[in-house]
């Protein structure tokens, strides 16, 4: 399955995305799950806010 699919059922099917193509590239692209766990702890509420553009700033913490 794709990344960011909603699936289900016995065999597995796709119901639907859940975002658009645009930000499922964006998400793919930034690697939230790569950013250094200080910086995930502190930045929590960036990460479930649904805010693509500050969630773009994190991407810049990387270490």
């Amino acid at each position: 399955m794709d990344p960011y699919t909603i699936v289900g059922g016995n065999p597995a099917t796709k119901i639907k995305a859940r975002f658009s193509d645009e930000i499922i590239n964006e998400l793919l692209e930034i690697k939230w799950w790569d950013l250094d766990i200080d910086i995930t702890s502190a930045h929590i509420d960036v990460i479930v806010s649904g805010d693509i553009e500050n969630l773009r700033n994190l991407k810049d913490m990387k270490k």
